[in-house]
């Protein structure tokens, strides 16, 4: 049955427009078009009232069995939380929400890390419940606490940005925050469940009736007010096991009113009292057929609440469902909290306190204090924070280039090596390599100074129990301690460090089997 509200208003105006629409036109002929358009309108309200006054079919597959299901046709139950539980799990979530900042020279672009999805998942017992746009939680930033220990009032609603996911908010200060005190303004559905099968076909609320109309198999017809369609949440459409089937789609329409359906019975008794006068050749013209109908046409119904039926589609045969409907009111609550800087891009904040910005005008990459002003001017590309002594970054065309921090003059320098690990180990010791040829060549660099420590020559570098052991080209290891001085030399075919010995092996000439020797952490040997 497709009948829809726009085709519904058209019945309410039938008789009339019948009149108008046919004029300037011979008048038997226009008697003849309204007689035919008459008979079609009589024909579609009745075959409207006629889907309203049907049966309800009701025949649950409780005792199908040729409906081999998978596992994939099922899905988790919808269910409800007790609203304790629901402001419990809201709480928990809010406290671990965290932000990100992009520092915009001379602004601050400071983001939240909160997901519609994941605020949803809190309101409902399993699945997830979508928020609505106009029900997702506000976020008022009212207070910006900086590094350097200033603050700024805001007092700001955070929003989403174009393409973004996230909601944030731009401030007018250069400097790098800390923590964001923010007034959190939330709500979330009162959410009834309501049960139908063969047995419980209708449910009667306040805004109106639940009927279901039909379980065809997998096919499940409901009627409804409109709003209550509008608040539906979710539906568990039982298998006869009681698992619940996922659905495949649904296809809906609007339909009349009670008081709309009482005005069609009116208006279709009129239409077949003046379909039969036509017939009978009692209105010579249209003037007399006009002022038949204005006679008799009863008023429009005035704020009549709209109905739907809905059919929805499942994975296998349905024995009864369960709606989720939430009411008209939700629950509103506010909270304060105090949120800090998520836990990874912390670890990408210098200790020394500098800072990745974006110059807004140029468009490129500096360093700022704590202060928000320039460390390091912006001039570079892709500024990327590799630890506390490390930048990589486009400067002078040459991509992804590696820089030192040079603390003492606040400079980036371009370095001739790559880092093998992010890593810093005691001492500001770091491991690097940088190519020869078709080799890689490695060795350590004092991170803080920029030093080499242990020059760039080895085949493999390890460093266990702060000693590095070294690897040359002859395939000989030897040691080095965290100054860089050489305690064992490259004459060994294997070193193993151990918590306080060192024990090695190596070949010796004229001989098969290896020697075994045990020293301590400054290269003196041990008697074993």
């Amino acid at each position: 049955m497709k009948i829809k509200l726009s085709l519904m208003k058209k019945y309410i105006y039938i008789l009339s427009l019948l009149l108008f629409s046919i004029a300037c036109k011979p008048q038997n002929k226009e008697l003849q078009e309204a007689q035919i358009e008459l008979e079609k309108k009589v024909q579609s309200i009745e075959s409207l009232l006629a889907f309203m006054d049907s049966s309800i079919i009701l025949t649950p597959a409780d005792h199908e069995v040729n409906d081999t299901l998978k596992v994939s046709d099922f899905r988790d139950a919808f269910g409800l939380k007790d609203t304790l539980v629901i402001e419990e799990h809201i709480n928990n979530y809010l406290d671990s929400i965290k932000f990100v900042e992009k520092l915009l020279y001379p602004t601050n672009y400071l983001e939240l890390d909160y997901y519609g999805y994941d605020f949803g998942k809190k309101i409902s017992q399993s699945g997830y419940y979508t928020t609505p746009t106009k029900e997702e939680p506000i976020f008022l930033l009212k207070k910006v606490f900086f590094k350097n220990k200033t603050t700024l009032a805001v007092n700001d609603t955070m929003v989403y940005s174009p393409g973004n996911s996230r909601k944030g908010n731009q401030i007018e200060s250069s400097k790098p925050a800390a923590k964001l005190a923010i007034e959190v303004q939330y709500q979330y559905p009162i959410i009834n469940k309501v049960s139908l099968g063969i047995v419980n076909n209708k449910i009667s609320l306040p805004e109106g009736d639940i009927i279901l109309k039909k379980i065809n198999k997998n096919e499940v017809t409901l009627i409804m007010p409109k709003m209550l369609e509008e608040r539906i949440v979710d539906i568990n459409a039982i298998y006869k096991d009681g698992n619940v089937l996922k659905k495949k789609g649904m296809s809906g329409n609007t339909l009349p009113s009670k008081k709309e359906l009482l005005f069609f019975e009116k208006v279709l008794v009129i239409q077949k009292s003046t379909l039969k006068k036509l017939k009978d050749n009692e209105f010579k013209n249209k003037k007399k057929l006009d002022a038949y109908i204005k006679k008799n046409v009863p008023n429009e119904p005035t704020s009549t609440q709209q109905l739907f039926t809905g059919t929805y589609y499942f994975n296998g045969n349905v024995s009864s469902i369960d709606l989720f409907i939430k009411k008209e009111q939700n629950i509103f609550g506010k909270r304060n909290i105090l949120i800090e800087k998520n836990a990874y891009r912390k670890l990408e904040e210098n200790t020394y306190g500098y800072y990745i910005s974006t110059d807004t005008v140029s468009g490129k990459d500096g360093l700022v204090g704590i202060d928000g002003k320039w460390k390091i001017q912006p001039n570079f590309e892709d500024l990327k924070f590799k630890n506390d002594y490390y930048y990589s970054g486009t400067y002078d065309d040459n991509q992804n280039q590696l820089h030192h921090l040079n603390l003492k003059e606040n400079k980036l320098k371009p370095v001739f090596y790559s880092l093998d690990e992010l890593k810093i180990h005691k001492g500001n010791l770091i491991i690097a390599n940088t190519n020869e040829g078709h080799r890689k060549l490695f060795g350590v660099i004092n991170a803080k100074t920029g030093e080499t420590v242990i020059p760039m020559k080895y085949n493999y570098i390890h460093i266990e129990y702060g000693l590095f052991t070294v690897r040359n080209f002859d395939n000989k290891s030897g040691l080095y301690d965290k100054n860089g001085k050489q305690i064992l030399p490259e004459i060994y075919k294997s070193i193993n460090i151990f918590s306080n010995k060192i024990k090695t092996s190596r070949s010796i000439e004229g001989q098969s089997n290896s020697k075994y020797e045990v020293f301590n952490f400054k290269g003196v040997q041990l008697k074993e």
